[in-house]
Protein backbone atom coordinates (compact mmCIF):
# COMPACT_ATOMS: atom_id res chain seq x y z
CA UNK A 1 0.00 0.00 0.00
CA UNK A 2 2.61 2.17 0.94
CA UNK A 3 4.30 2.22 -2.93
CA UNK A 4 1.11 2.96 -4.17
CA UNK A 5 1.02 5.96 -2.92
CA UNK A 6 4.89 6.72 -2.94
CA UNK A 7 4.70 7.79 -7.51
CA UNK A 8 2.13 10.10 -6.35
CA UNK A 9 4.25 11.96 -4.18
CA UNK A 10 6.80 11.95 -5.99
CA UNK A 11 4.82 13.29 -8.99
CA UNK A 12 3.43 15.79 -6.50
CA UNK A 13 7.17 17.03 -5.43
CA UNK A 14 8.63 17.24 -9.09
CA UNK A 15 5.64 19.57 -10.02
CA UNK A 16 5.87 21.50 -6.67
CA UNK A 17 10.22 22.23 -7.38
CA UNK A 18 9.27 22.62 -10.99
CA UNK A 19 6.93 25.62 -9.61
CA UNK A 20 9.62 26.73 -7.76
CA UNK A 21 12.12 26.90 -10.38
CA UNK A 22 10.26 27.82 -13.62
CA UNK A 23 7.22 29.75 -12.01
CA UNK A 24 6.68 33.50 -12.63
CA UNK A 25 7.20 35.77 -9.67
CA UNK A 26 4.95 38.31 -11.16
CA UNK A 27 1.50 37.69 -8.64
CA UNK A 28 4.13 38.19 -5.66
CA UNK A 29 4.81 41.69 -6.67
CA UNK A 30 1.80 42.57 -7.05
CA UNK A 31 0.48 41.47 -4.07
CA UNK A 32 3.44 43.50 -2.18
CA UNK A 33 2.87 46.62 -4.10
CA UNK A 34 -0.81 46.60 -4.47
CA UNK A 35 -1.98 44.17 -1.42
CA UNK A 36 -4.41 47.22 -0.20
CA UNK A 37 -6.51 47.34 -3.37
CA UNK A 38 -6.75 43.70 -4.52
CA UNK A 39 -10.39 42.25 -3.61
CA UNK A 40 -10.25 39.09 -1.38
CA UNK A 41 -11.47 37.47 -4.89
CA UNK A 42 -8.78 38.74 -6.64
CA UNK A 43 -5.90 37.93 -3.50
CA UNK A 44 -7.27 34.12 -4.05
CA UNK A 45 -6.41 33.78 -7.52
CA UNK A 46 -2.79 35.28 -7.03
CA UNK A 47 -0.02 32.40 -7.39
CA UNK A 48 2.45 32.70 -4.72
CA UNK A 49 3.57 29.72 -4.61
CA UNK A 50 7.40 30.64 -4.66
CA UNK A 51 7.07 32.56 -1.52
CA UNK A 52 8.64 31.78 1.57
CA UNK A 53 7.47 34.97 3.08
CA UNK A 54 6.32 38.34 3.13
CA UNK A 55 7.22 41.03 5.70
CA UNK A 56 6.22 45.00 6.30
CA UNK A 57 7.50 46.59 9.17
CA UNK A 58 5.98 49.47 10.77
CA UNK A 59 8.15 51.79 8.96
CA UNK A 60 7.02 51.20 5.98
CA UNK A 61 9.40 48.92 4.66
CA UNK A 62 8.42 45.59 2.76
CA UNK A 63 10.79 42.73 1.90
CA UNK A 64 9.47 39.37 0.22
CA UNK A 65 11.80 35.97 0.15
CA UNK A 66 11.33 33.67 -2.11
CA UNK A 67 12.69 29.87 -2.42
CA UNK A 68 15.83 29.13 -3.92
CA UNK A 69 15.43 28.25 -7.77
CA UNK A 70 18.58 26.89 -7.74
CA UNK A 71 17.88 24.65 -5.02
CA UNK A 72 15.31 23.15 -6.50
CA UNK A 73 16.79 22.70 -10.03
CA UNK A 74 19.25 20.92 -8.11
CA UNK A 75 16.85 18.33 -6.50
CA UNK A 76 15.13 17.86 -10.25
CA UNK A 77 18.34 17.34 -11.28
CA UNK A 78 18.80 14.97 -8.39
CA UNK A 79 15.15 13.35 -8.89
CA UNK A 80 15.81 12.81 -12.85
CA UNK A 81 19.25 11.02 -11.76
CA UNK A 82 17.40 8.65 -9.61
CA UNK A 83 15.23 7.07 -12.13
CA UNK A 84 17.98 6.32 -14.23
CA UNK A 85 18.44 9.48 -16.47
CA UNK A 86 21.80 11.02 -16.96
CA UNK A 87 20.82 14.10 -15.99
CA UNK A 88 23.43 15.90 -18.16
CA UNK A 89 20.44 17.12 -20.73
CA UNK A 90 18.44 18.45 -18.00
CA UNK A 91 21.71 20.72 -17.26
Amino acid sequence: MENEKRPVLRNEIEEGLRRIAFGSCADAIKLLLHSESLSPCRLKRLDTFSVASLKRTGQGISEIKFYDRLKALQLLAGMSAEQGDSGSGFL
